[in-house]
C-alpha cells in the first residue's frame, strides 16, 4: 500500500499522477527512504512541470535523414 507523504492518503497501487521519490532527507542526515506522493501534492510541492512529467508519455526521438 502507498501512502502520501504529505497528506496521509492511500492508494493499493500507483495511480495517475502519483510518484515516488527514493531520498535522503538533508537536515537529517540519515539513509535514503522511498517516499511517496499522491498527484494532488506532487503539484502543490513541484509543480506543474513534474507532474507533467510524471503522468505524459514520452514519445520516441524521430529520425533525421
Amino acid at each position: 500500500m502507498l501512502e502520501c507523504v504529505e497528506c496521509g492518503r492511500a492508494a493499493e497501487s500507483f495511480q495517475l499522477g502519483w510518484s515516488a521519490f527514493y531520498v535522503a532527507d538533508p537536515d537529517e542526515g540519515g539513509e535514503p527512504a522511498l517516499v511517496t506522493y499522491c498527484a494532488e501534492c506532487l503539484k502543490r510541492e513541484f509543480g506543474g512541470l513534474l507532474l507533467w512529467m510524471t503522468t505524459t508519455r514520452q514519445s520516441s526521438p524521430t529520425e533525421t535523414a
